[in-house]
């Protein structure tokens, strides 16, 4: 992706990855982010590092 440019390039794909693998495994964190807020927390955390990673602003 990052060579159709639809990534950005100026960060490292094992950066990309270690973003990836981090939203991944907060879902083991349940608990401590709390229960109740757990769903739209995730949804949050995926877009915002989806448009960082793409590059969007808003």
């Amino acid at each position: 992706m990052q060579s159709q440019a639809k990534i950005r390039k100026d960060i490292e794909a094992e950066m990309i990855m270690a973003i990836f693998n981090a939203l991944i495994n907060i879902d083991s964190h349940k608990d401590e982010v709390g229960l109740n807020y757990f769903p739209e927390v995730i949804e949050y955390l995926t877009e915002f590092a989806l448009k960082g990673l793409m590059g969007e602003t808003h």
